[in-house]
C-alpha cells in the first residue's frame, strides 16, 4: 500500500514531464523529408535517364539486327517489343523530381538548377514524344499540385513548341550564370 502511494504519482509526474508540444518537430521521418537538395535530385534524375537510355539502346539494337543470341537473356534473338517501354517508365517516374528540381528555384531565374531543370526536361519529352507521338505534356505530374489524375495528351507539335520555349528559356538562364558558379550533382561532368 506504502509503495504504491508513491510510485503512482511518480508515474504521474513522469508521464506529465515527457509530453513536449513540438512533438512534429522532434519526430520527423527521416524517409519522408519535405525538402530535398536540387542536386541530389539531379544526380538521379541524370543517372536514372542515362540507364534507361543505354539499356533501350542496347536491348532495341540487339531485337532489330538480331546479331548475336545468347542464352543468359534469352529474349535478345526473339521480337519481343512488348518489353520495351523503359521510355515512357523512366520519363514520367524522373518528371515528378524534375518538376521538384524546378520548383525548388522558386521562379529565381538567375538559377542554375532552374535552367539544367529545363534542358532535362527538354531532353526527356523529345524522347518519349519521338518514341509515342502524342503524349502528356503540359498536365504531366501534376497529379499531387493540381489534382490531374488523366492528363490529356498534347499533339507533338505543341510539345516540340513548349520543348523548343524552354531550351530558349533555359540558354536565357545558363547566360547569366557565373562562370565561377557552384553547381553540383552532375555525374557526367561532375558539375563543371
Amino acid at each position: 500500500m506504502k509503495f504504491s502511494r508513491f510510485i503512482i504519482p511518480a508515474l504521474c509526474v513522469t508521464l506529465l514531464g515527457s509530453c513536449t508540444k513540438d512533438f512534429q518537430e522532434t519526430n520527423t521521418d527521416n524517409n519522408n523529408p519535405t525538402a530535398v537538395s536540387p542536386d541530389l535530385l539531379l544526380s538521379g534524375v541524370i543517372r536514372n535517364m542515362m540507364d534507361r537510355q543505354v539499356g533501350e539502346a542496347w536491348g532495341i539494337g540487339n531485337i532489330v539486327v538480331q546479331h548475336h543470341a545468347k542464352i543468359q537473356f534469352v529474349n535478345e534473338d526473339l521480337y519481343l517489343w512488348n518489353e520495351r517501354n523503359d521510355i515512357w517508365n523512366s520519363v514520367y517516374s524522373n518528371n515528378r523530381n524534375l518538376q521538384n528540381i524546378i520548383a525548388s528555384t522558386q521562379g529565381d531565374e538567375t538559377n542554375p538548377y532552374y535552367g539544367v531543370g529545363l534542358v532535362m526536361k527538354s531532353w526527356m519529352f523529345s524522347l518519349v514524344t519521338d518514341a509515342y507521338g502524342d503524349v502528356p505534356y503540359t498536365e504531366a505530374g501534376k497529379a499531387k499540385t493540381d489534382g490531374i489524375y488523366q492528363p490529356v495528351y498534347d499533339k507533338q507539335e505543341d510539345i516540340y513548341n513548349g520543348i523548343l520555349a524552354d531550351l530558349k528559356k533555359a540558354n536565357e538562364v545558363l547566360a547569366t550564370v557565373p562562370s565561377n558558379a557552384s553547381f553540383g550533382g552532375d555525374p557526367i561532368y561532375g558539375g563543371g
